[in-house]
């Protein structure tokens, strides 16, 4: 299969996947992340059972089957939560000083992206072409949470890799996210590595993603003057 491969460094990796967020794929993690969450079905059931058997026929054990599930939600989502994120913290692999990395792989059918720097691209999340819609560009912008485990991901890196100096913020008005809208709007961010504008990385992936959807930055968008500034003299022309 023939694929176009779109790298940087170690740094850039690292800064990249930690303010990446995949709002939908067409295949691997995404689909296994929400299965963990199948228990809640179970109490669900268990939640409908007990309603209907106490509407239907009174008594107190109906009364037991409404409350289990329902104390029992809060617990079971914040262990969910917790075993999730250790999962990904264990699936994370921090690149070698000077190791140049695949971020994003280009494909006649998908773009994969790489955010575990996991060698089996199989593992890799997928977002077909033929679902994706708009595409933007705009300054990095982070919740809390976010900002939270690229703190973490940062703390990693330090460990290893000496030139790294990032340090987690909410906004960066230097740093930017490529959009990618998908069926029923679901977005995902990519954050762009600083040296794809300078370089012609970034002008380069547009002309991939164009030639395989037919999209390419959405010009009706209005964008912020920096936003503006970097596509005006990166990626048009």
């Amino acid at each position: 299969m023939q694929h176009q491969d779109f790298v940087c460094t170690a740094e850039e990796w690292v800064f990249s996947r930690s303010y990446s967020l995949v709002g939908w794929a067409d295949r691997e993690s995404y689909k296994e992340n929400w299965m963990k969450f199948k228990p809640f079905l179970w109490l669900a059931a268990v939640l409908i059972l007990g309603a209907a058997g106490s509407a239907l026929f009174p008594h107190p054990v109906w009364t037991l089957l409404i409350i289990g599930p329902l104390a029992a939600a809060p617990v079971l989502f914040i262990y969910q939560i917790r075993n999730m994120t250790k999962r990904k913290q264990d699936q994370l692999i921090i690149p070698e000083p000077g190791q140049k990395v695949v971020f994003l792989r280009v494909t006649p059918e998908e773009m994969l992206i790489n955010l575990y720097n996991q060698s089996d691209a199989a593992t890799w999340y997928g977002i077909r072409w033929e679902n994706v819609r708009f595409i933007h560009l705009d300054e990095i912008k982070a919740d809390a949470s976010q900002t939270q485990w690229a703190e973490i991901n940062f703390r990693k890196a330090r460990q290893k890799l000496p030139n790294f100096r990032e340090e987690a913020r909410i906004r960066y008005a230097d740093r930017f996210h490529l959009e990618l809208y998908t069926h029923n709007n679901k977005i995902t961010w990519l954050a762009v590595p600083p040296s794809w504008f300078e370089d012609g990385t970034l002008r380069s992936l547009l002309q991939q993603i164009r030639y395989y959807t037919g999209h390419t930055l959405d010009m009706n968008r209005t964008y912020t003057p920096n936003t503006l500034q970097m596509i005006n003299r990166y990626l048009r022309g």
